[in-house]
């Protein structure tokens, strides 16, 4: 019987040429195109103060790359290699741009262990503890800072003008809790099998507690840095905000990425963090929008570049390979 010639081979060169154009596409579509037209406030001369300080802040955003890879690390259930680990997280950047709540990332990872012969559930759990320290070490952070140094009413302000979608962000989680202990109800002995083997994974974590304070660490230094990178922005651009206001933005701005339905937070972060900073800075409109593009560019574009190249590398190695 002659092959129809409609019929795509997933596994061919013309799919993979397929699948990379519609990506290229939703690339230009939800990433690109929008922030190009947001680079319309550099026109109206909107420049750095101190371009050291803008360097310091890309300095900071790259070692991120550095603790997550560490992180995943001190996690894993068997050894990896660090060179490899830290080209993994590089290659995950376009894929966690055009996904949303760090899908992208967790994707990758997830691919990765399992050709580093961990099981679907040990990767599931690597990947899913990782992501649950992240918020853990964010909001250690935020306690410690605002022990040591209290709140102030801008800082209160603030958490007003968050609240609305602190609240989204919290719906959109009992939402999806809701539906899946409905869609898991039919699968009684599936979640008692699931149940045993998370509690054979973690009874390997009590085993060696280093390797899990190690990844608890890594995620309060990773939100840190992050967070300076943005505050060495707001510096360069002469917005002196003290650093655990600027933490305080970009930790809300984290919220805003979880209510907001776009790829990467994609608009709804940018103007969250406008808004910070006009509340608590009362800067002008156009020095407070050029300060996060530049913070955008640093942690959104600038990393395209190194991602692109490493995801071509992870395909040419096959690191994300089962086979």
């Amino acid at each position: 019987m002659a092959k129809n010639e409609f019929q795509l081979d997933w596994h061919s060169k013309r799919a993979k040429r397929i699948i990379g154009m519609v990506l290229a596409g939703l690339l230009v579509l939800y990433v690109i195109l929008p922030q190009l037209l947001g680079l319309n406030s550099f026109k109206q001369g909107a420049l750095p103060h101190d371009w050291r300080d803008v360097y310091l802040a890309g300095g900071y955003f790259a070692l991120t790359f550095v603790v997550s890879a560490v992180s995943i690390m001190f996690l894993a259930f068997k050894r990896l290699g660090f060179a490899k680990t830290l080209l993994v997280q590089f290659a995950s950047v376009p894929l966690n741009m055009l996904l949303p709540a760090g899908i992208g990332n967790m994707g990758v990872n997830f691919m990765y262990l399992r050709h580093r012969h961990h099981t679907p559930m040990r990767a599931g759990m690597v990947v899913s503890a990782n992501n649950l320290l992240g918020v853990a070490g964010n909001l250690s952070v935020l306690v410690v800072l605002f022990a040591v140094y209290g709140f102030n009413s801008s800082d209160i302000q603030l958490y007003w003008h968050y609240i609305y979608w602190i609240v989204i962000a919290g719906l959109i989680l009992v939402i999806l809790a809701f539906i899946s202990l409905r869609l898991m109800r039919s699968h009684i002995e599936h979640i008692r099998n699931f149940k045993r083997q998370m509690l054979n994974a973690l009874n390997n974590y009590n085993e060696r507690p280093i390797s899990f304070i190690g990844a608890y660490l890594c995620a309060i230094a990773q939100a840190l840095l992050t967070a300076l990178a943005f505050w060495y922005c707001l510096q360069a651009y002469g917005i002196h905000l003290t650093y655990q206001d600027a933490f305080l933005v970009f930790s809300l701005s984290v919220i805003v990425r979880t209510g907001v339905p776009t790829p990467g937070g994609l608009g709804g972060v940018e103007a969250s963090l406008v808004a910070g900073i006009v509340a608590t800075h009362a800067s002008s409109l156009v020095v407070a929008v050029a300060s996060v593009l530049a913070f955008r560019l640093i942690t959104y574009w600038l990393p395209l570049v190194a991602g692109a190249a490493a995801l071509y590398m992870v395909e040419r190695t096959r690191l994300l390979s089962l086979n």
